[in-house]
């Protein structure tokens, strides 16, 4: 795979990975991924009675979602109208759900697995807040922040991994694996 003509990054935080891994610095191009806008709802937001924080994407370890289960317990404590809205499925679905009814959250969390894009579409529309916990810089991009940007939701990322390069302006980044750190700024947004 070295001796191709080029290889195509998603993000420069991908592009400095290859270049980590000895491949020619020369012949690598970032081009972002994209969405057809046209496929994912109207990006119009509708009323709702709770401020709701939405996480979707896949229940595995590498997307942090116990981290994010964690911060959002805290908040809740300060914010009795949290609400948080987790959409998506995978191994650890199970173990997310024990957490949630371990800290006695369940009537606050919604998790609903996996849904069809007219449910996930009105998840987005009703959310005031996108998290998205990747830990350890283990995601490259993640087509979810471009979803939750269509609607115009502030978005909360890890400060490692390419999702900060994705959002720039359209949200914030909190401290990698930092359950504290994530707290305070779910609050502060």
């Amino acid at each position: 795979t070295k001796k191709v003509d080029r290889y195509i990054a998603v993000t420069d935080y991908v592009r400095q990975e290859y270049i980590k891994r000895g491949y020619n610095q020369d012949r690598i191009i970032v081009i972002p991924n994209s969405i057809d806008i046209g496929k994912i709802g109207n990006g119009v937001r509708s009323s709702h009675q709770y401020r709701n924080i939405l996480y979707v994407g896949r229940m595995v370890s590498p997307k942090g979602v116990d981290i994010l289960i964690r911060a959002f317990h805290k908040a809740s404590r300060y914010y009795h109208d949290l609400r948080l809205i987790l959409v998506g499925s995978g191994e650890k679905l199970d173990q997310y759900r024990s957490l949630i009814k371990n800290l006695g959250i369940e009537s606050k969390v919604t998790v609903t697995g996996f849904v069809c894009d007219d449910m996930l579409w009105h998840y987005y529309s009703i959310a005031d807040l996108f998290v998205y916990p990747s830990i350890a810089g283990s995601e490259a991009f993640g087509i979810t922040l471009l979803e939750a940007m269509r609607y115009h939701i502030p978005c909360l990322v890890p400060d490692t991994g390419g999702g900060k390069e994705v959002i720039k302006d359209a949200g914030f980044t909190f401290r990698d694996q930092d359950e504290e750190d994530l707290m305070k700024k779910m609050m502060l947004i």
